[in-house]
């Protein structure tokens, strides 16, 4: 959307849309130059909607009970930064688990742009790998672009960016969302996308 536009929109048919707002009567997700919304999901257990996306002040995650009327959720992770400030791009929500996955850009060279928490969308825990390998999307250029979450296979899964060949690829899966493990293809070989230099996965689908 334009600069000072609303880059949330709602709807009670599908077919016809108004922008939401914020309850301070701003406009959701402004960012000079670009950004705006880049995700959505909803909480069955609490009935409440969250959107993560870009913002220039950086507080990129909000909440609405009703879809229209939103708020910022001035969310940290547990070593004390700030939630993914350099932009949400995909949120994911599991019923059975009650437990959210986000991912995005940190700005920074930690580990941080995989995010978990099954207790509040306030206070969230950075990822890692269970083998200890760097994390794909670790690197202050590279970016966690998609997550879902698969009821039947009770996997997280997470595509994004990834740095040699000793990651195995850009996908990635986790048990619990905190511990992950890289995907490789049947036949043992690294995944398609992952045995480059800056190779990067888009997006993921689960039917069930």
């Amino acid at each position: 959307a334009e600069d000072n536009d609303s880059n949330i929109m709602i709807s009670s048919n599908g077919i016809s849309w108004t922008k939401a707002t914020m309850l301070d009567g701003t406009s959701a997700f402004v960012k000079t130059g670009g950004g705006g919304g880049k995700a959505i999901v909803y909480d069955f257990t609490n009935s409440t909607w969250y959107a993560g996306g870009e913002t220039d002040d950086e507080i990129n995650l909000l909440s609405s009970l009703n879809g229209d009327n939103w708020q910022k959720v001035n969310a940290t992770v547990t070593n004390g930064s700030s939630f993914l400030p350099k932009g949400c791009y995909s949120l994911a929500y599991s019923l059975d688990k009650n437990a959210f996955i986000a991912t995005g850009v940190s700005g920074g060279t930690e580990e941080e742009n995989l995010l978990f928490t099954d207790t509040t969308l306030q206070n969230w825990t950075a990822a890692s790998m269970s083998n200890g390998i760097s994390f794909p999307f670790s690197n202050a250029n590279i970016n966690g672009n998609e997550v879902a979450y698969s009821s039947d296979l009770k996997l997280w899964l997470a595509a994004g960016g990834a740095l040699g060949d000793n990651l195995g690829g850009a996908l990635i899966y986790s048990t619990n969302g905190i511990s992950w493990d890289v995907a490789k293809m049947s036949n043992g070989v690294s995944f398609p996308y992952g045995d480059k230099l800056d190779s990067t996965g888009i997006a993921i689908a689960t039917r069930n």
